[in-house]
């Protein structure tokens, strides 16, 4: 697959960058690839580990690709964070309960 995501910021831009590669995960799990995206998440979260849309993002990679336990911690840690819209901090919390549950 060959995907070209173009970006108004120059490549020294932090933001920038960091944008571009919000944008490379959603496509990528829209692709269906899972484990790849789930990834970048990680790469993201080894940049700063207090965004919590980015643990939600992770989550729902690892989630996706099979990847339960590493889905319910990650989960867990989006829902603990500040940040979240109250939808996406419910859906954090819904699924980690069912998740936790075993369905």
């Amino acid at each position: 697959m060959n995907l070209i995501i173009i970006t108004p910021a120059g490549p020294d831009s932090k933001a920038g960058n960091r944008a571009t590669a919000l944008r490379w995960q959603q496509l990528l799990q829209q692709a269906g690839q899972a484990d790849e995206a789930a990834g970048h998440w990680s790469e993201l979260i080894a940049y700063d580990d207090s965004q919590a849309t980015w643990w939600l993002g992770l989550a729902i990679a690892l989630e996706t690709g099979g990847r339960i336990n590493s889905a319910v911690r990650a989960y867990a840690q989006a829902a603990v964070l500040p940040g979240l819209a109250p939808s996406l901090a419910d859906y954090a919390r819904e699924r980690l309960n069912a998740l936790q549950a075993g369905s």
